[in-house]
C-alpha cells in the first residue's frame, strides 16, 4: 500500500451537513428554491425587455431617434458656418468703417486745405484787383 500524505478523520454518516452548514441537510432545498425564484423574478423582466426592444415600434423609435441625431449634427454645423460667416462679415464691417473713418478725416483735413486756398486765392485776387485798380487810374491820368 502507497503512503498517503494527509490523513482524513473519520466522520460518522449520520452527522451528514450538520458539522459544515447551520440547519443540517434541509437547508439545501430551500437554497434551491431561492435560486430558482431569483432566476424567474430577474428572468421575466429580462424577456420582457428583449420582447419590446426588438419590437417593431421600438426599432422604428430607434429610427427616428437616429434621424434626428443626424439632423441635429447637421443643423449644429450649419449654425456653426453661419456663426463663422457672419464673424467674418462683423469683421469686414469693422474693417470698412476704420476705412471710412478713416478716409472722412483725410476728407475733412482735404477740405481744410482747399478752404485755407482758397482764401489765399481771394486774397492774391483782391491784391491783383487792387493792382488792377491803381494801374487803371495811372492809365486813366496819363
Amino acid at each position: 500500500m502507497a503512503p498517503t500524505l494527509c490523513q482524513y478523520r473519520p466522520v460518522a454518516m449520520d452527522e451528514g451537513w450538520k458539522g459544515l452548514r447551520p440547519g443540517g441537510p434541509r437547508l439545501l432545498p430551500w437554497v434551491g428554491v431561492t435560486l430558482l425564484l431569483t432566476t424567474v423574478a430577474l428572468g421575466v423582466p429580462l424577456i420582457i425587455f428583449i420582447v419590446k426592444a426588438s419590437s417593431k415600434g421600438c426599432q422604428d423609435g430607434l429610427l427616428a431617434v437616429m434621424e434626428c441625431r443626424n439632423e441635429t449634427h447637421l443643423l449644429e454645423r450649419q449654425l456653426t458656418r453661419a456663426q463663422e460667416g457672419f464673424q467674418e462679415a462683423e469683421a469686414q464691417a469693422a474693417t470698412c468703417n476704420h476705412t471710412v473713418a478713416t478716409l472722412m478725416s483725410s476728407l475733412e483735413a482735404e477740405k481744410a486745405q482747399g478752404q485755407k486756398r482758397v482764401e489765399e486765392l481771394q486774397g492774391e485776387i483782391t491784391a491783383a484787383n487792387l493792382k488792377l485798380q491803381t494801374a487803371s487810374q495811372e492809365v486813366e491820368q496819363l
